[in-house]
């Protein structure tokens, strides 16, 4: 569903252009029509996190029903991204908790098989001048995928990706649509799509793993993701954990920040869908920001450097800002192609973690700085602390996604208190691909303090490292 989906958007990105195949443009039909999902028990407890995704707050706010919070839309391509992977991952990882009529989910197949393509000399005929079909299909017929998934999930995914595929159409026309308000063109559908795909990667799977199969805070949620998806009521859960204070879109945005810092982390998760150049952490330079009449952000202008292919070179990127907070990103070597913004950062922007180090300082509300693991006091829980500790190992959970870092420190022998991270690569763009390098070495961490979501969450505390410039090594 989810990877056909994904090519008929692809072929609508690559319109006018000649293809050799091109895979069936057909989303998988639609189940028998179903009842609305039945409601779990309120009573039941329950305990949800999304903890180190991209979309955790909006995820949350569907967990525990705040609808007229979600910043995404239903009709959106991230939406569509992430509903169908979570029916395809449950599918596949929990096949023992899906309901007695759950459905088979179907994709529909090109009737023609690949075949080589003969020598033309002109591109459109053979040697013989008889003509090359190089694409489209003389018909499909519907296969069976060998995943299934919950009636009333199925009917709501199908619903949303027709929903989706529509607006990129009106994109591609120059029409807006949904609460992004953004248009596109042919040329510029690739990278916001490419964008989009970066964004959501493995985080379905990651979210059933974190909460459980048969958990009843996963229960909960996919009835309020359903509900969602077909624009219905939701029912109010208690007991989602989230990883600090969840923005409040009523409250706005912080007029100052240190844009340096936002820049690199905006540059930085941009850069991980990037196929030749690497983004050098660290590298921003000079930012130029323009304010509106009300002190808010519109626009910022930086240097950067990167990595290519004829070895380091510079590169100016501007942001833009909507509301307030980072909208797209524009580079220098595509000056009119909008890069989405990373959600992760403009949920971080909103809840002030940009703020100046300064203020930072003042909201330690007297816990001092670089203090060592040794000394981690439970009143350390919900307040930011900087520690500075000597690393004696680092595990990498390789089983799941996200990849969860856990370093350990000599100072706190029994592990009592670690640095978690769900991003390896902010460690390994430093220190190189074995992150063992870290041995021996001290490692300064500033963050807020909760419990851990890494290292078998048997720790008491841990700081949580998603942002280059939380953490320095010497």
């Amino acid at each position: 569903m989810r990877m056909l989906v994904l090519c008929s958007i692809a072929s609508l990105v690559t319109l006018g252009s000649a293809q050799t195949t091109r895979l069936a443009p057909k989303t998988a039909s639609h189940p028998a029509a179903a009842s609305a999902p039945a409601k779990p028990s309120s009573a039941t407890s329950a305990h949800f996190t999304a903890a180190g995704l991209n979309n955790e707050d909006d995820l949350v706010r569907i967990y525990a029903g705040d609808f007229q919070s979600v910043q995404l839309d239903r009709g959106d391509l991230e939406f569509m991204l992430i509903i169908s992977g979570y029916m395809e991952d449950f599918g596949k990882d929990c096949k023992q908790f899906l309901p007695s009529d759950k459905v088979e989910i179907t994709q529909q197949v090109c009737n023609d098989a690949s075949v080589s393509l003969p020598y033309s000399p002109d591109g459109v005929h053979d040697i013989y001048g008889n003509a090359i079909r190089t694409s489209g299909c003389s018909g499909y017929h519907t296969e069976g995928t060998g995943v299934y998934a919950d009636p009333r999930l199925y009917a709501a995914v199908n619903d949303v990706s027709a929903q989706a595929q529509a607006n990129m159409v009106k994109n591609m026309l120059g029409r807006s649509t949904g609460r992004s308000g953004r248009a596109a063109n042919p040329f510029t559908m690739g990278a916001q799509l490419n964008d989009k795909l970066v964004a959501v990667a493995g985080e379905p799977r990651a979210l059933i793993n974190a909460n459980g199969c048969g958990s009843p805070s996963l229960k909960n949620f996919q009835s309020n993701l359903i509900r969602f998806a077909n624009g219905e009521n939701p029912v109010k859960y208690a007991g989602a954990i989230a990883s600090a204070p969840i923005a409040s879109p009523s409250v706005g945005p912080p007029k100052d920040a240190d844009y340096t810092r936002l820049l690199d982390d905006l540059v930085t998760d941009n850069a991980r869908g990037w196929m030749m150049n690497r983004y050098q952490p660290g590298s921003i330079s000079d930012p130029i920001v323009s304010h509106d009449p009300r002190g808010f952000p519109v626009r910022i202008m930086a240097r950067y450097s990167y990595s290519g292919s004829q070895g380091r070179q510079s590169g100016r990127v501007t942001v833009s800002f909507k509301d307030g907070t980072p909208d797209c990103l524009y580079f220098s070597d595509a000056p009119d192609t909008c890069r989405a913004a990373s959600q992760r950062v403009i949920s971080a922007f909103e809840k002030n973690a940009y703020a100046k180090r300064e203020e930072e300082n003042n909201r330690q509300s007297g816990t001092g700085t670089g203090q060592s693991p040794a000394a981690y006091d439970p009143q350390w829980m919900g307040k930011n602390v900087a520690i500075a500790g000597t690393v004696s190992r680092v595990d990498v959970d390789t089983s799941g996604s996200p990849q969860w870092v856990t370093i350990y420190f000599k100072e706190s022998p029994d592990a009592t208190f670690v640095v978690c991270s769900p991003y390896p690569d902010l460690f390994q763009e430093r220190v190189g691909h074995n992150l063992s390098a870290l041995v021996g070495k001290t490692l300064d961490a500033t963050g807020q303090v909760e419990s851990p979501y890494c290292g078998k969450k048997v720790s008491k505390g841990s700081i949580r490292v998603v942002e280059s410039k939380q953490w320095e090594v010497h």
